[in-house]
């Protein structure tokens, strides 16, 4: 399990930097095309592509499988025994992964309790929304049933006309979910805690939401682009970051958000052509990180897999010192509990011969090692599994006399 949740995770990690470069290079050009709203579309790279990586993978060609695990890799047998340095337990990496988790996700948690207990005590509005004594980083949208909460001086920080497009950019988070977004990113940091690549775009996924809230807002109100400018320099940053939530004003460049007031809003057929292209980018990325994850042999065709845990076979010094060697092919029955119920000795592809101390020594080694099980129909089932070990006598190297 430890070996196969790491595995997961190489591939998620893969998936997750090829996306968000990706989304990275492209997020600002097509902001220019085609507007902020088909930006923030492009981030749906990362959730598929991190979705193709859990559907299973292809299903190998069926017939047997020869090992990549070659025992002996072509040096001498009795080296590897004692010279390969050990292979560190996939439980050492799967608590490690455990435990960057468990800080990454106390973190962030950390940071959403100190920014509500900011809030202090909330309070209903004769309007049915919730306000806050606290003035800096509001208005938000907050909580796992998301609501939007207003500073305790709404009403006499903002006009008439600031308060009805503050409240249309937040009702726009509302409508298009963008709280359950955040959540979701956050999940993915914590996970993925060790890319550094998902915590530097996390700043660039909140300004890329709040460029395209900006876009959806102005698009709704085309003739009040100053009064929404003004609304933005009234507002106070927030003291604290709000990892699951939707800053009315946050950490996001304020500089940016006011030069995008200066440009005219991209026509609707362009935007939306940018976010079918985004849509479309997303599935073929999806896509193709699917088709890149290795097939796994055996999976559902009834075949074992490669995977061998076990000493490698003791070189017989008689054949050793007579330097004898070759190629030791078996045809090993492996059960479900992934040990070898049947070894057999193929002379057709061997080239030592029959009950020679090279071939004792392969099979009494197979019999103690353990396999990595067929499958089919996903269960476990017996499966055959060719196996090569090679024998290479050491060169001997003269050593001249003095004398």
């Amino acid at each position: 399990m430890s070996t196969e949740l790491l595995t997961a995770l190489a591939e998620a990690g893969l998936a997750s930097v090829a996306s968000l470069m990706l989304v990275l290079v492209l997020r600002q050009p097509v902001r220019k095309r085609f507007g902020a709203e088909a930006a923030y579309a492009l981030w749906l790279l990362l959730p598929f592509a991190l979705l193709a990586t859990l559907l299973p993978a292809g299903t190998a060609t069926p017939g047997f499988v020869a090992l990549k695990e070659n025992i002996g890799g072509g040096l001498p047998v009795h080296y590897l025994r004692s010279n390969l340095p050990a292979q560190p337990s996939p439980w050492i990496g799967s608590l490690a992964w455990l435990a960057g988790a468990l800080v990454t996700g106390a973190w962030l948690a950390l940071r959403q309790r100190r920014f509500m207990a900011g809030l202090g005590p909330l309070r209903r509005r004769p309007d049915g929304l919730a306000q806050s004594l606290a003035t800096r980083g509001l208005p938000a949208v907050i909580g796992l049933q998301p609501r939007i909460v207003l500073p305790g001086d709404f009403d006499q920080r903002y006009s008439s006309l600031e308060r009805e497009l503050v409240l249309a950019h937040e009702r726009v988070h509302l409508r298009r979910g963008d709280v359950a977004a955040t959540l979701l990113f956050g999940l993915v940091r914590t996970l993925l805690w060790f890319n550094p690549l998902v915590h530097l775009a996390a700043g660039r996924f909140r300004q890329d939401q709040e460029l395209s809230c900006d876009a959806a807002v102005l698009r709704q109100h085309p003739r009040h682009r100053r009064s929404y400018g003004d609304a933005m320099l009234k507002t106070q940053l927030a003291d604290q970051p709000l990892p699951v939530g939707c800053h009315w004003s946050g950490s996001h460049p304020l500089k940016e958000r006011l030069t995008m007031l200066k440009h005219p809003p991209v026509s609707t057929r362009r935007r939306l052509a940018g976010i079918s292209i985004a849509a479309g980018l997303s599935l073929a990325v999806s896509g193709l990180a699917w088709a890149v994850q290795p097939a796994k042999a055996g999976r559902d065709d009834g075949m074992a897999t490669s995977g061998i845990q076990g000493e490698a076979p003791v070189y017989p010094k008689a054949a050793a010192d007579a330097g004898k060697g070759g190629l030791v092919m078996l045809r090993v029955l492996v059960g479900t509990d992934g040990k070898a119920q049947k070894i057999e000795f193929d002379a057709n592809k061997s080239t030592v011969p029959v009950d020679s101390d090279l071939m004792k020594s392969a099979m009494e080694a197979a019999a103690t090692w353990t396999f990595n099980p067929g499958m089919k129909d996903g269960k476990r089932a017996p499966a055959w599994v060719m196996v090569p070990v090679r024998y290479e006598p050491p060169t001997v190297v003269p050593v001249e006399d003095d004398a």
